[in-house]
């Protein structure tokens, strides 16, 4: 995998290859190449940095000697390697379609950022750019044979990784925009991350195939496909057991309801141990329906109830308030959806250390979602919540209704 400092895009290029079950790669800076770095390995992923005109030479050597390159938005110094001719030009937030047999989708699907275009020259198409004016027809990513000892080019000519990151957290453009309108009267309009995608960012008529997901695993099958011929590559299944989807189960407890009640965190954990789990399931082989529920700071919850709970395979972690400045002493019994001011990493410190006094036999929550999933900035929120130890956020909702029309 090589980047570099300045490609910041292109550093989420190894959590992309993570994510595709593919973690035997080194991380290199463009500077450092050198046919010596080339020759112990199969297969170069080479992010979107310029390179020189000597680099373009060391790279087409090692391919004619039997080297896979994949690269993305590539220097246009490197297009008779990739067999392209650039023509000059570019597009922007179109879409593409996948040839069949790639091992993708062949439906149309989005990207954003912009793409350079080229015309074919020796390479084959492996994905061409759809509803893109004069551009539809042109080739978005490509593969070549090049030489005879088996070494393959290929390129997309738009910025995968951005594309991905803008995909699935919505458009920076739009930060801090109350734009849905959602909430009644205007004067309570709250920012959601929704906001970050209404409403046309993400297509909705199109929204059953998860673009961003289908491209990266075109990533991945063009680096397997591209090696094959030398070495399998070891990959990781998404999900345990071979898993083909999991739901992540997860409900906000706004303290209504006390134990005993037949509502709340006490009768839906209960109601998935001892209603919807096998007797003797196991846990850590996922057998179990198991959930989070998010609890305000203050929530009527003992000790231990929460640690019974944690030991049983739930996850008791915190619905955190938002206090509308940076440190504020508002309630949450009072419901009220304040918009974050000065970012929430205030109310983070103060509400985990409420939430550790109230709950000390549990483990800190490595989970969040906002109270009325209030949102801050593009990605203000996850950086404070990573500052925090909390690994998954789960603010973003397919919601409004009205916006989504059941519309799968």
């Amino acid at each position: 995998m090589v980047t570099s400092a300045g490609d910041g895009f292109g550093r989420y290029l190894p959590e992309i290859l993570r994510g595709e079950g593919l973690n035997e790669f080194d991380v290199a800076d463009v500077a450092s190449l050198s046919p010596g770095l080339l020759a112990g390995h199969g297969v170069v992923v080479l992010g979107s940095t310029s390179v020189s005109a000597d680099q373009a030479a060391m790279l087409t050597s090692w391919v004619q000697g039997g080297g896979n390159l994949v690269a993305i938005k590539p220097s246009t110094v490197l297009a008779p390697l990739l067999g392209l001719a650039y023509t000059g030009g570019s597009i922007s937030d179109a879409s593409i379609a996948a040839a069949p047999g790639n091992g993708v989708t062949t439906n149309s699907m989005q990207f954003h950022g912009p793409a350079d275009l080229y015309a074919l020259n020796g390479a084959s198409p492996v994905a061409t750019f759809t509803d893109a004016g004069s551009a539809t027809g042109r080739p978005a990513v490509t593969l070549r044979t090049v030489g005879t000892a088996g070494g393959q080019a290929a390129t997309f000519t738009y910025n995968l990784p951005q594309s991905v990151v803008y995909t699935r957290q919505g458009n920076p453009a739009w930060t801090g925009q109350e734009r849905d309108n959602a909430d009644t009267p205007p004067a309570a309009q709250t920012l959601r991350s929704d906001d970050l995608f209404f409403p046309d960012w993400v297509d909705l008529d199109r929204a059953q195939v998860p673009s961003a997901d289908e491209q990266q695993r075109l990533l991945a099958n063009l680096i397997i496909g591209t090696q094959q011929d030398r070495m399998p590559l070891p990959r990781f299944w998404y999900l345990p057991q071979g898993l083909k989807a999991a739901v992540v189960m997860t409900g906000d407890d706004h303290a209504h309801q006390p134990s005993g009640s037949g509502e709340g965190t006490f009768a839906q954990f209960a109601r998935y141990r001892d209603v919807y789990s096998a007797p003797g399931c196991s846990v850590a082989d996922w057998q179990c329906v198991r959930s989070t529920s998010y609890l305000f700071p203050n929530a009527n919850m003992t000790n231990a109830d929460a640690a019974s709970f944690q030991a049983a395979g739930f996850e008791v972690a915190l619905h955190l308030w938002s206090s509308g400045t940076a440190i504020g002493s508002t309630n949450p019994s009072d419901e009220t959806c304040h918009n974050v001011a000065g970012g929430i990493g205030a109310d983070l410190t103060k509400q985990l250390g409420q939430f550790a006094a109230n709950f000390p036999s549990i483990a800190a929550p490595v989970t969040n979602r906002n109270h009325c999933i209030m949102w801050s900035g593009w990605v203000d929120v996850p950086v404070a919540e990573l500052a925090h130890g909390i690994r998954l956020d789960t603010n973003y909702y397919y919601w409004p209704g009205g916006w989504v029309q059941d519309r799968p």
